[in-house]
């Protein structure tokens, strides 16, 4: 009887050790691999969300160590789908993300209080939009590779 249990003891560390080899070293909390979890990275970099077989894939947040943080849909870890990211000075995009970068309809607004209202391609304004500068004054039109190209 004792060594029967001394085997189911041996068996279930021996599955508990596996388990947890399997999760990536920067998880620190949950399930970093198809579940919600934690990751810490040593650049103090952190990101607190949804993985799909280790990669940031749902819903999440990552905060970089230069403090600029990003807060939406995530896919093979690269932001994908609505998002919104704040840069480390102060500038915020709202809007949709393709692999990594702006693009779709969003929404940019400068720390100095300009903004730029439409469509982005490959992370630059382009498409229809409209770009208001803070003290009010604006332009609507075609905008082409973050450069305003006119009204049709």
């Amino acid at each position: 009887m004792t060594s029967r249990i001394l085997v189911f003891i041996v068996a279930v560390s021996f599955f508990a050790v596996i388990g947890c080899a399997t999760q990536p070293k920067e998880c620190v909390e949950g399930d970093c691999l198809d579940g919600k979890g934690t990751t810490k990275f040593d650049s103090g970099s952190k990101y607190v969300g949804a993985f799909k077989e280790g990669k940031r894939s749902g819903t999440g947040q990552y905060q970089w160590d230069d403090g600029s943080k990003y807060n939406g849909l995530w896919k093979d870890n690269k932001r994908e789908g609505q998002g919104t990211y704040t840069y480390p000075n102060g500038a915020k995009y709202t809007g949709m993300f393709k692999t990594d970068m702006r693009d779709g309809k969003g929404t940019y607004v400068w720390p100095n209080g300009d903004r730029y209202e439409g469509e982005w391609k490959n992370g630059l304004m382009d498409g229809e939009g409209t770009y208001t500068w803070a003290d009010g004054k604006k332009v609507t039109g075609k905008f082409k590779e973050g450069e305003f190209v006119g009204v049709e």
